[in-house]
């Protein structure tokens, strides 16, 4: 309640928490090598997922930093 001061305990409808054992996959050696290019042959049509973060661990920031990347045609 720190950060949202006006919420109020009658606000929330439910909660839930997600465990999970294993959230990320470990990329093979030269994985970042093998990728398949971003920018297909349609022009103006680009392809990213996931799989093009090597060096992180798949969170919300990393995901928009590798849109920016794209968009700025620095990937």
């Amino acid at each position: 309640m720190k950060m949202y001061p006006f919420l109020r305990e009658n606000d929330i409808i439910c909660t839930k928490t997600a465990r999970a054992k294993n959230v990320f996959a470990l990329p093979g050696i030269n994985y970042s090598e093998n990728l398949s290019p971003v920018k297909t042959s349609v022009p103006g049509l680009y392809i990213a997922n996931s799989s093009y973060i090597t060096n992180g661990t798949l969170n919300v920031n990393e995901t928009i930093q590798l849109a920016d990347k794209i968009i700025q045609n620095q990937f």
